[in-house]
């Protein structure tokens, strides 16, 4: 198995504290032989951990045994981690990595698809994984300009591609302007066959050729009810339509469809079938009920966008935001995301998320998420601070009565997003403490008490 390689490697690194040479050799194509594992590695600044959920998911729709390491969850069953959980670092370390190799041989994995961070890249983690496809799922040089300049950070992404080989392909997004002058420094420094998806809009806007884009988003419609989107490839364009929300994930979704097929596992009735219905863990599941509409997901960029685009063609009434930051002092929490430089990527994270909110929210109950060793009424106090004059809001420290409370007071036509956690079960009180909640059942066990009826129909 071509893993055998990579087992040896890392167990010596293990062993000696030092990263071996890269000499791993490729030995097939996509079309799987025997017992050969296709591995794909997915990175960029957002949409990484949905792109690499639908990939897989869909390769166990087709009845494919298949591996997943995202932060949206794991998915292996010869793993003991629970696949409903939220993962914050999908390959931590060295030592990880070996235990996913050791899973997929166990399993006889036919797929391993992994979600690879610029930490994973920037320490070497990934440099000797055999990938056959590599993903760029987009690329925004300040996305995380508090730890990397943009400079450094676009390197860093670029270093990914570098570690392919002939054998391999590369599948790289169009999927924002700023690409388009990227594009070329990411080609000309990969190995092996690549593979453009993009948008229509964006080849439009960009200049960009979309005769070079092979697969292409073409239209795309959308609304709380889910989305619409057309995509050409292969001198055909194909329609298809998803409950899921965010007009970004059309291109997720687009991208899927080129690995999907480039694996050679893409079915036009079988895709379809799938993506109708999918829901993805922790990223924006609706809830409707007596005539209001709840969305339990994570970050507040860009749902609150959409959501303000929909209340201008008055399809909602208020928009209301349950919201909280997290602290410092995770028991464990990584060295390096405990220092200066964390502190300062918080502060700045919260008064954006503020400004954000004063631009697009009707009302705020600021409760916590994640207070770690800072006690939450500091970090209450510092988010109703950047409010304070411009947003009607509430200050609720418990965050299942912060819940409570915004469901029970609103109206009909209203809107209430609940952010930040997404599908996490655990959320860090104290430096050495935990208590267990999850947004969606504290939602659902709501309804419940108010005899509200679920008609998500």
């Amino acid at each position: 198995m071509k893993l055998d390689s990579l087992k040896s490697k890392l167990k010596k690194e293990i062993h000696n504290k030092r990263h071996p040479l890269r000499k791993i050799q490729k030995k097939y194509d996509l079309c799987k032989k025997d017992d050969d594992v296709v591995i794909i590695g997915v990175t960029g600044s957002r949409g990484k951990s949905t792109t690499a959920y639908l990939i897989h998911e869909y390769l166990k729709f087709i009845g494919k045994k298949s591996i997943l390491y995202s932060s949206i969850c794991v998915d292996s069953p010869v793993s003991y981690i629970d696949k409903n959980q939220a993962c914050e670092l999908p390959i931590k370390d060295t030592e990880m990595l070996l235990d996913i190799v050791e899973q997929a041989e166990n399993y006889k994995a036919e797929y391993l698809v992994l979600e690879v961070s610029e930490r994973a890249i920037e320490k070497g983690y990934v440099k000797d994984v055999p990938f056959d496809i590599k993903i760029l799922t987009n690329l925004n040089p300040y996305h995380n300009k508090d730890f990397y300049d943009p400079e450094k950070y676009v390197e860093i992404k670029k270093t990914f591609f570098e570690y392919s080989d002939e054998n391999s392909v590369n599948v790289f997004g169009l999927t924002d302007p700023i690409m388009k002058d990227l594009l070329s420094d990411f080609i000309t420094s990969s190995k092996g066959k690549n593979i453009l998806f993009g948008s229509r809009y964006i080849s439009k806007v960009s200049g960009f050729d979309e005769n070079k884009i092979d697969y292409l988003l073409t239209e795309k419609t959308d609304s709380l009810e889910g989305l619409k989107i057309g995509i050409s490839f292969k001198n055909k364009n194909h329609q298809y339509k998803t409950k899921m929300l965010l007009s970004h994930n059309a291109l997720n979704i687009t991208c899927a469809i080129a690995v999907v097929a480039t694996l050679k596992c893409y079915n036009e009735d079988l895709f379809k079938k799938f993506i109708e219905n999918i829901v993805i863990p922790g990223r924006e599941v609706l809830v409707k009920t007596n005539n209001r509409k709840i969305i339990v997901g994570m970050s507040l960029m860009p749902m609150l966008e959409e959501l303000y685009k929909y209340k201008l063609l008055n399809d909602i009434k208020n928009i209301k935001v349950v919201v909280g930051a997290p602290g410092l002092g995770y028991k464990t929490w990584l060295k390096e995301f405990t220092d200066d430089q964390y502190i300062m990527e918080q502060t700045n994270s919260r008064k954006a998320a503020m400004d954000y909110l004063k631009k697009y929210a009707d009302y705020v109950c600021i409760t916590e998420s994640d207070s770690g060793a800072t006690p939450v009424e500091e970090i209450t106090n510092e988010l109703k601070g950047y409010i304070a004059d411009y947003l009607a809001h509430d200050v609720v420290l418990d965050r299942k009565e912060a819940i409570e409370k915004v469901i029970s007071e609103s109206k009909e036509d209203d809107v209430i997003y609940i952010s930040g956690r997404g599908n996490r079960n655990i959320l860090c009180n104290g430096r050495d403490t935990v208590k267990f909640i999850n947004d969606l059942d504290v939602v659902l066990d709501i309804l419940k008490k108010l005899g509200w009826e679920i008609n998500n129909g």
